[in-house]
């Protein structure tokens, strides 16, 4: 009897202790789903994701009672909370709900067409209105952002509003960009494809149309063993299916690929949307990588690691059977440049410098370009082909003018790039001034406009970002290679005193020369004299 009390007072006393345990000591899981602070779109449902709560190990998501207050149509901070009572033991677990604008303002065009616009000139655009979901009108905000209107071909020009949240909505307007030269017509506008490629720093960027907005899209880069995949930036997907895409090539490997675009499990090839084939990019040098752009077959790019191929490249005015500026001795400018050139690469490899020339004959038949191009194009895409691989690149030429009246050198260079990177340029201009016996010119060193022909005096390094260079050598080299070209104009042919004193008394070695020393000393090397 005694043996049997005894024991059912253990019992009672291990089932009282478990019991205060339990109630007093609980081994509890209490923590919230998901993030302790979220923010929701204005009007859209919230669901909030809920709690996990383990006693002693077993889920009772059930249990914890919750307050939740959010209404998403007052913009606004609000909480969820959670709470639980357990014996001795009580919890409590907040969420923090934010309900604030995230939609942009939509913007509307008073007429949804495409706009023909001529090269150089400023667009006229419809009028816009913007509401928004939660301001109302906000048509105040409206501004219209830059555009190029030098290009050749389709692009648009990017209408933005904002709200007071900070929100942008954006309406992109079509307008396909003509010269007398590319006339554009219905068929080739909003044609599916890439109708526009840039370099932005060290980036590649592109747009595109495309009428299949069903799902979402994405750019592959296929090295035909794997997928690279980038994101398109999608631009006003309500009315037409632009896209943008920014692809840094130094974040991929060495190789071959193939680019696609993939929406669903469509994977096509885009076409190159161009007026004018010239606008292609050829191959630039981009941070560590040198990108190879192939076009044979949809669009293809070769990546290899950078490395100057030439420390000079020099491009040798006219030729063949465009002589150029003639001299009062009948001189032909292209037998004066070719010989100038020459004389320039031999100096410069006695320095053990490696150098590229276009041409070292009359011969041109060696350009580079598509066989319907005319020669200034092909110039300008062999002078930028071989220009990217080349720690600097130049071109000689020499003048003329109807009267015979101007004379000394001239340095033309391009609008946009700083004093800093022109450094060699501005050297010579200095020297030039120096060298020569009469300058009686205000554009030793200038820039020119394409679409109005203005010169730009440059002396004092004022930059032009918005601005399109006029000479073809230079244009097509930085915009489709990222190769800055200077041009030389050595002394204008035709003046009776800079004939004199550069061809017939040999000073054109002289001012060689002083190109010769600039540019040797920038490679770091140390001149000596011939």
């Amino acid at each position: 009897m005694k043996k049997k009390t005894i024991l059912l007072i253990i019992l009672a006393a291990i089932f009282l202790i478990i019991i205060v345990f339990v109630f007093c000591f609980p081994i509890i899981d209490f923590k919230l789903k998901g993030e302790s602070s979220v923010v929701v779109n204005y009007e859209e449902e919230y669901t909030d994701p809920g709690v996990e709560f383990k006693l002693f190990g077993l889920q009772f998501d059930s249990y914890p009672k919750v307050t939740e207050n959010v209404d998403t149509g007052k913009l606004g901070n609000y909480e969820v909370t959670y709470t639980y009572q357990w014996g001795f033991q009580s919890g409590r677990i907040t969420r923090m709900v934010e309900v604030a604008d995230l939609t942009p303002p939509v913007i509307t065009a008073s007429e949804d067409k495409v706009i023909y616009l001529e090269q150089g000139n400023s667009a006229s655009l419809p009028s816009f209105s913007a509401i928004d979901n939660v301001d109302g009108d906000v048509s105040s905000s409206i501004t219209t952002l830059s555009y190029n209107q030098y290009y050749i071909g389709l692009d648009y020009i990017l209408i933005q509003a904002s709200d007071q949240a900070g929100n942008i909505g954006q309406y992109a307007q079509t307008v396909s960009i003509y010269n007398e030269d590319f006339v554009p017509s219905m068929d080739n506008v909003l044609s599916e494809g890439i109708y526009h490629m840039s370099i932005e720093g060290t980036n590649w960027v592109f747009r595109g149309y495309q009428k299949d907005q069903s799902a979402k899209t994405r750019l592959v880069l296929n090295n035909g063993k794997s997928d690279f995949e980038y994101d398109l930036v999608q631009l006003d997907t309500s009315r037409y299916g632009y896209y943008e895409a920014t692809i840094d090539p130094s974040q991929l490997e060495n190789g071959t690929y193939t680019l696609y675009l993939v929406n669903g499990d469509k994977r096509v090839s885009p076409s190159i949307v161009y007026y004018n084939t010239a606008q292609k990019l050829g191959r630039l040098h981009l941070g560590d990588k040198l990108v190879t752009f192939n076009y044979d077959a949809g669009l293809g790019i070769s990546v290899d690691t950078f490395e100057y191929e030439y420390d000079i490249a020099i491009d040798v005015g006219h030729g063949d059977d465009d002589p150029g500026a003639i001299g009062l001795g009948n001189e032909h400018e292209s037998d004066i440049n070719l010989m100038v050139s020459l004389y320039e690469k031999q100096r410069y490899e006695s320095f053990g410098l490696k150098v590229w020339l276009i041409r070292e004959s009359d011969d041109c038949s060696e350009l580079l370009g598509d066989q319907d191009w005319g020669t200034l194009q092909k110039v300008g895409w062999t002078v930028g082909y071989y220009g990217s691989v080349a720690k600097y690149t130049y071109s000689n030429h020499h003048n003329s003018d109807t009267a015979g009246a101007t004379s000394g050198p001239e340095i033309i260079v391009l609008p946009n790039i700083s004093k800093e990177g022109l450094s060699v340029a501005y050297t010579l201009k200095d020297q030039f001034k120096a060298l020569f016996p009469v300058v009686d010119t205000d554009w030793t060193l200038f820039t020119r406009d394409y679409t109005t022909g203005t010169r730009y005096d440059r002396s004092s390094g004022t930059v032009y970002p918005d601005m399109r260079v006029y000479y073809a050598n230079m244009r097509y080299p930085y915009e489709d290679f990222g190769v800055n070209v200077v041009t030389y104009e050595g002394c204008y042919l035709n003046n009776t005193v800079d004939y004199k004193w550069y061809i017939t008394q040999e000073h054109w070695k002289d001012v060689s020369e002083a190109k010769i020393k600039a540019y040797v000393e920038a490679l770091g090397i140390t001149y000596t004299e011939p």
